[in-house]
Parts: C-alpha cells; structure tokens; sequence
C-alpha cells in the first residue's frame, strides 16, 4: 500500500522508539536524521560537525551539498553527548550498524521508496514530506536539506513510498 506523510512519521517513530535502550548511540542517530533531515553518515561523523559554538552547530554536509545550521536546542540531547563524545574518545557508530539496526526493526514491512528497498534514508524522505505538509515551498526544503538543485530535492518530495504493511 501507498503511504504518505503522517504515515511515513509513524514508521520513523517506530524506528526511533524500538531501537533499544541497549543502543543508545544508534537511537540518537536516528533522532537527528529524523529532525534534521541529514544523512546516516552525516548523522554521525563528528568531522562534518562544526562544534565549536555551543548555541548553533554547522554541518558541512557530503555531496557537496550546502553547509547547514542548527541550533544546538534543537537537537536531541543524547546525539549531542554523543557527538562530543566521539570527538574525545575516538568510538563511532558506521553505516552499517544503523543499516543493521534499521533492518532489524522494518525489515519485516517490505518498505520501499520509488520502487527501491529503503534504507535509512526514509528519514530524510520523511522530512521533505513533512515539510511539504505543513506548507513549505519546494524552494525552502531545498534549502533546508542543503540541496543546491530542486531536481534532487524533489526526489524526497514527490517520492512514492510503499510498504507491505504498517508495524
């Protein structure tokens, strides 16, 4: 079946809130993508993260996508603890351990996104959607995601989600 936004957020939230108390770090992760829009690897390589300002930290994403902003308020608390974590000890989180964990929690709903098995990546299709839902213009989603075409924005826009069932 088709589903669009809420629904999309429903299945994000599943993620989020079955992921497990044992895998915090992965969990976090899954909450910034979810409020930032920004990719797996974005989510937790510390270099692409300019922390040096405590109020507003700057992502300079991958792809050559624009650098984009966010208050530090804004974004989960244990991302942040993480993060600086991170910076300090060394330990990391890979693609493939939230690739895994993600797998682990949907794989089950069959979801796929224009016609394609759907990676963590729902994220950031969710939060195009949502924002095409609450009124935002193609334009300032582009500029939001970091995107510098509208042709790559509306991918995430306009883009036809499918799952099996709903979890």
């Amino acid at each position: 079946m088709q589903i669009i936004y809420p629904d999309t957020q429903n299945i994000c939230d599943y993620i989020i809130n079955h992921c497990g108390k044992w895998l915090p770090e992965i969990k976090s992760c899954f909450e910034v993508m979810n409020v930032t829009g920004c990719r797996a690897n974005e989510s937790f390589t510390v270099s692409m993260w300019d922390m040096s300002n405590p109020l507003v930290w700057i992502l300079s994403p991958q792809k050559d996508s624009n650098a984009r902003s966010f208050d530090t308020i804004d974004l989960p608390y244990l991302w942040k603890q993480y993060m600086q974590e991170t910076l300090r000890m060394q330990t990391y989180v890979n693609y493939r351990k939230v690739q895994y964990e993600m797998n682990r929690l949907v794989g089950h709903i069959n979801l796929n996104v224009n016609g394609r098995e759907t990676t963590v990546h729902i994220f950031r299709y969710n939060y195009c959607m949502a924002m095409k839902y609450f009124g935002y213009t193609d334009e300032q989603i582009r500029v939001s995601i970091g995107h510098q075409s509208i042709t790559s924005t509306n991918v995430y826009i306009y883009a036809d989600v499918f799952v099996s069932s709903m979890p």
